[in-house]
C-alpha cells in the first residue's frame, strides 16, 4: 500500500474531524500527526455540547414518554422503541467521552501507522478504502428514508419525528464512521504484513543472515505489537458499547414487522407490501455495522504457535464423542491411526436416532399449529404468544433440516474430518 492509501482516508479523516472526534493536524508528507491547543477546545465543546444535548433529550424522553408512542404500535412496541432511543443517545456520549479521553493514544496510532505505510507498495487501496466509506454514506441515506416513512406510517406525532431523525441519524453516522475507519486500519495492516511476509521469505530463500533479516524482524514485531496491542487498546472499548447497542436495535426490524402488519393495522395490499419492505430494511444499516465490527481479516489470523499440534486430536475426540451422544455424527475414532470408522453397528444408530428425533420434532411442530392456544403464555399479549409460536415452529423446522443434512452427507463429514487429522498428524 502506497502512501497515496492513508491520503484516500482524508475524506474519512475530516468526516470525523466535521463530528468533533479525532481532531489532528496530519502532515502525511513527514508522517507527523499533531494536535493543537484550537483543536482541543473545539473537541472538548464538542463534547460539552453532545453531554447537554443527550441530557435534554433524556429529561424530555423521561418526563414526557407520551410524546414518542407511535399511534399503531402496542404498548410493548411502544416501550422496547422508548429504550432504544434513550440507549442510542446514552451509547453515542460513551463513545464520545472514550474518543476525547483517549485521543493522544489515537493521534500516536495513526502516526505509527503512517510511519510504517511509508515504505509498503499496494496499487489498490484507495478502491478498498473508498468502498466502505460510500457504503456507509449510502446505508445512512437509505436508514433516513426509511426510519421518516417508518415513522410517519407508524403515527409519530409530527413534532417528535424530527427528534427520532436526528438521534437515530446522528448515531449512525458517527458510530458507522468509527467502525469504518476500524476496518481501513484492518486493510492497512494486513498490507504492511503481506510486504514484510515476502520480504522475510525472499531474505531466507536467498540465505541473507545479516543486519537487514532482522531490521525486517524487528519491523515485523512492531507491526504485531501495533495490531494486537495499540489497535485493540484504542478500538476495544471503543467497539464494545457499539456492538451492545447494535446487538440491542437490530430486534426491532422484526420487532416493528410484529408491532405493525401482524397486529393487523394495514388491511391494504400496497401498505401492507410498503410496511413489510420498511420492517426488512429497518435493521439493515445497523447489521451491516456489526459485520464490519466482527470481520475477521489477516491480522487476527496471525498467532504464534503456543499449543502442541496433538492437543487438537484430544479436542476434536470429545467433540466427535458429544456429537455421537446426539446422533448426529457416529463413527468409531481410532486416536492412533487417526481413523474414523462407521460400522454397520454405527449406521444402524445414526438412523434409528435420526428417525425418532425427526418423529418427535414433526409431532411437536404439527401439535403447534394445529393447537397453537397450548403454548400461549397468560402473561404475554398476543404479539408475545404469536411470536413465541413462531419461533417454536421455526426451531423445529431448523432441526429438522440439520438432522436430515447431516444425515445424509455424514459420509462426507467423515472424509473430510479424517483429512484434516491426518493432515494435523503429520
Amino acid at each position: 500500500m502506497s502512501r497515496n492509501a492513508f491520503e484516500e482516508l482524508r475524506v474519512q479523516l475530516r468526516t470525523l474531524r466535521y463530528l468533533g472526534v479525532l481532531r489532528f493536524s496530519i502532515d502525511f508528507e513527514k508522517c507527523l500527526v499533531r494536535e493543537n491547543a484550537f483543536d482541543e477546545r473545539i473537541a472538548w465543546l464538542y463534547l460539552i455540547g453532545i453531554f447537554g444535548i443527550t441530557c435534554s433529550f433524556l429529561s424530555y424522553s423521561w418526563y414526557y414518554p407520551n410524546h414518542f408512542v407511535m399511534g399503531r404500535h402496542n404498548s410493548t412496541g411502544n416501550c422496547y422503541a422508548l429504550i432504544n432511543i434513550r440507549c442510542c443517545s446514552i451509547f453515542t456520549l460513551l463513545v464520545y467521552i472514550q474518543l476525547y479521553v483517549r485521543r493522544c493514544r489515537f493521534a500516536n496510532l495513526l502516526q505509527s501507522m503512517l510511519r510504517f505505510n511509508q515504505i509498503t507498495g499496494c496499487g489498490n487501496g484507495a478502491l478498498k478504502f473508498a468502498s466502505p466509506y460510500f457504503l456507509h454514506l449510502s446505508l445512512f441515506a437509505i436508514c433516513m428514508l426509511n426510519y421518516t416513512y417508518g415513522y410517519f406510517a407508524a403515527g409519530v406525532r409530527v413534532t417528535t419525528i424530527p427528534i427520532y431523525l436526528l438521534q437515530y441519524g446522528f448515531s449512525y453516522l458517527i458510530l458507522g464512521q468509527v467502525v469504518v475507519l476500524f476496518a481501513c486500519f484492518q486493510q492497512i495492516l494486513v498490507s504492511i504484513l503481506r510486504h514484510y511476509n515476502q520480504v522475510l521469505l525472499e531474505n531466507v530463500k536467498l540465505g541473507k543472515e545479516c543486519a537487514g533479516l532482522y531490521e525486517n524482524l524487528r519491523k515485523y514485531n512492531q507491526v504485531m505489537w501495533l495490531s494486537h496491542v495499540e489497535v485493540n487498546y484504542c478500538f476495544g472499548l471503543l467497539l464494545l458499547p457499539i456492538t451492545g447497542f447494535i446487538l440491542l436495535i437490530t430486534p426491532s426490524g422484526p420487532f416493528y414487522l410484529v408491532s405493525t402488519i401482524f397486529e393487523g393495522r394495514f388491511r391494504q395490499n400496497w401498505k401492507f407490501a410498503f410496511m413489510s419492505l420498511t420492517a426488512v430494511i429497518w435493521s439493515l444499516p445497523w447489521v451491516v455495522l456489526l459485520v464490519f465490527a466482527m470481520g475477521i481479516c489477516d491480522v487476527q489470523k496471525e498467532r504464534p504457535l503456543g499449543r502442541r499440534m496433538s492437543r487438537v486430536s484430544r479436542d476434536l475426540r470429545l467433540y466427535l464423542r458429544l456429537l455421537h451422544l446426539m446422533g448426529l455424527m457416529c463413527w468409531h475414532f481410532d486416536s492412533e491411526g487417526c481413523q474414523l470408522v462407521a460400522t454397520p453397528q454405527n449406521e444402524r444408530y445414526a438412523l434409528g436416532y435420526a428417525v425418532l428425533i425427526l418423529t418427535a420434532i414433526t409431532v411437536c411442530f404439527t401439535f403447534a399449529h394445529l393447537q397453537p392456544d397450548r403454548f400461549h403464555i397468560p402473561i404475554y399479549n398476543r404479539t408475545g404468544n404469536f411470536y413465541e409460536t413462531i419461533i417454536f415452529r421455526i426451531t423445529c423446522l431448523v432441526l429438522i433440516l440439520l438432522y436430515v443434512i447431516l444425515y445424509f452427507r455424514r459420509h462426507r463429514h467423515r472424509r473430510l474430518i479424517q483429512h484434516l487429522l491426518q493432515l494435523n498428524r503429520r
